[in-house]
């Protein structure tokens, strides 16, 4: 097919995009990393796209160390919710992070899961109750070097 649209986003450093979904409403949602903003080393950047590609809204999230992320999805009550790792954040060298925004792209919830090694959170899914399920791989844990890590979360409602 032809191509509808082609846009480009980011800064001066480096900006990747690693994830992206659409909303109920057609809108497009773009997960990836950024070291052009943010609070330092790379940062979760979110975009909300109209289905023309105009950004509706631009988040980025993080602190001062690494932080991923690898999928974004919109739940059944219009929120986002994202899974990646950080190292800002937990317990950790990488922990999973898990994060709620609205629909407007403001945070309303996160949750690191992790212990003294790596845990990175590669997938998510909405459950039918709400519940979040995060599904990636820790060193920290489990019978080898790198084992698969399925977490399910509860967040706020």
């Amino acid at each position: 097919g032809e191509p509808l649209w082609d846009k480009t986003f980011g800064g001066a450093d480096a900006d990747y995009a690693s994830t992206v979904s659409t909303a109920a409403n057609g809108d497009v949602l773009v997960g990836g990393m950024t070291r052009s903003a943010g609070a330092g080393g790379f940062d979760i950047r979110v975009l909300r796209l109209s289905a023309g590609g105009d950004i509706i809204w631009d988040q980025t999230l993080g602190g001062a160390k690494d932080d991923w992320i690898r999928a974004v999805t919109e739940t059944r009550d219009g929120n986002l919710a994202l899974a990646g790792y950080t190292m800002s954040k937990g317990a950790g060298l990488y922990d999973m992070w898990a994060l709620q925004l609205d629909a407007a792209g403001n945070r309303r919830w996160e949750q690191t899961v992790g212990q003294a090694g790596n845990e990175w959170a590669r997938a998510l899914v909405e459950l039918p109750n709400g519940d979040l399920a995060l599904a990636g791989d820790t060193l920290s844990r489990g019978a080898g070097a790198s084992d698969a890590l399925v977490v399910r979360l509860s967040p706020p409602r």
